[in-house]
């Protein structure tokens, strides 16, 4: 049965935008129900963090990305842009991509003297240094300030509607870059839904926060077809295998 709310949506035509942090997050946690949701009402994805910055590179990023097969940055990031846009066409959704580093390639604007000094050390530039200690610990860098004042000033040119409903990630796993998209939406859109960060939520603890919430789990065989889309992440992410559960979102 579909959620009264998700009914609402439907009946109302309400034009509904999923704010992901990177390309894949808004198939991997809500891919089911955009595919539902594309059947019925217009639906876009906007990407936020779409781009990687030119060498070096942190520790961190290298490991990335020979996760995933790489060893160019840039090159990684266009065939994750086009395997992007190849899943959301196969399910008749719009894409929009802002032009933001992820956090493992962000560098400071103003990065100060020793790393003027030490160009080549790629950490003392670096917005977020490590990925353990850094990327995934939920605490939003001072560096990134500027970054958020950018991102709301896309989004609301982005997402003129008022009547339409924003999705975004409950931010699950601390992900920065998921903790700011969360924080951005919370601060510039009414009544916004939030989905439970798959792989995220498998290894960390989910919290409500005092959120009603919902599950979806119609058509996740579909889902599956559609994460397996995004080859040059999937062997990285699920090296230990694919289990899909119910997507899980919140509201207020």
């Amino acid at each position: 049965m579909i959620n009264k709310y998700l009914d609402s949506i439907v009946k109302n035509k309400k034009a509904c935008y999923f704010i992901s942090p990177h390309f894949d997050d808004a198939v991997f946690s809500a891919g089911a129900l955009m595919t539902y949701l594309a059947k019925h009402v217009s639906v876009t994805v906007i990407n936020i963090f779409t781009k990687a910055s030119e060498p070096p590179y942190t520790l961190s990023a290298d490991m990335f990305l020979r996760q995933c097969g790489y060893n160019d940055a840039q090159k990684l990031f266009a065939d994750r842009e086009r395997e992007d846009a190849s899943v959301f066409k196969s399910i008749n959704v719009k894409v929009i991509n802002l032009s933001f580093s992820d956090a493992l390639w962000r560098k400071k604007k103003h990065p100060g003297r020793l790393a003027r000094f030490f160009p080549n050390i790629a950490g003392l530039s670096a917005t977020y240094p490590t990925y353990k200690f850094h990327a995934i610990k939920g605490k939003i860098a001072k560096a990134d300030l500027d970054t958020i004042v950018e991102i709301k000033d896309e989004l609301k040119d982005k997402v003129r509607d008022a009547d339409s409903v924003v999705f975004c990630p409950m931010g699950v796993g601390k992900h920065v870059d998921h903790v700011i998209t969360r924080a951005v939406c919370d601060e510039l859109f009414r009544d916004v839904i939030r989905w439970s960060d798959f792989p995220y939520n498998e290894k960390s603890q989910k919290n409500s926060g005092g959120f009603q919430s919902f599950s979806f789990a119609e058509g996740l065989s579909k889902k599956r077809k559609l994460i397996e889309g995004y080859k040059s992440q999937y062997n990285a992410i699920f090296h230990a295998g694919l289990t899909l559960r119910p997507e899980e979102f919140f509201y207020k």
